[in-house]
């Protein structure tokens, strides 16, 4: 875990703002703050921290997730979450961490149906089973045969028969 300017201050922001269950920030004086918000949506606050150099732009979402989780947060691989999907919603209850995978899978079957993993007409015209496959592989599932057995069985990956079992690909 590498410490980089952006941990460092994420720590240096979580020992001093207070985040409420309501999802409003506080200064270390009692003023709330009303975080500007960056191109792609997310809440942030700057922060400038003389005595490491550090002038940067932090989002809230990472503060809340470093008081919830501690250095977990900064792991390989880790991920802040929005549980609910919106971005600009930072109440504690409503942020989690973990992987992308995790992040990607916390959406509704609506929005990966409609994914764009499930690639173009193309792609389709490609695929590696048909449809009836497809489906035996669900039911297999259901029936309790794990993504390591099934994908030894069809001879492919393991996040295969993840996207076919939570209709990320062979959707219709």
């Amino acid at each position: 875990m590498k410490d980089t300017k952006s941990n460092i201050a994420v720590r240096h922001c979580a020992k001093r703002y207070k985040i409420t269950s309501g999802g409003k920030l506080f200064r270390p004086d009692g003023i709330e703050i009303l975080p500007s918000c960056s191109r792609r949506g997310y809440p942030h606050i700057g922060v400038t921290i003389r005595s490491h150099g550090i002038d940067q732009k932090i989002f809230i979402h990472r503060i809340v997730a470093y008081q919830k989780y501690g250095e977990g947060l900064f792991e390989t691989g880790i991920v802040v979450r929005h549980l609910n999907h919106d971005k600009k919603d930072f109440r504690p209850d409503n942020i989690s961490i973990g992987s992308m995978s995790d992040n990607y899978y916390d959406h509704d079957s609506d929005y990966l149906e409609n994914f764009p993993i499930q690639g173009s007409k193309a792609a389709r015209s490609r695929r590696m089973f048909s449809m009836e496959t497809a489906e035996e592989i669900r039911r297999r599932h259901r029936n309790g045969e794990g993504y390591r057995k099934l994908a030894r069985a069809y001879g492919c990956s393991r996040s295969t028969i993840r996207f076919i079992v939570h209709r990320v690909t062979y959707a219709n």
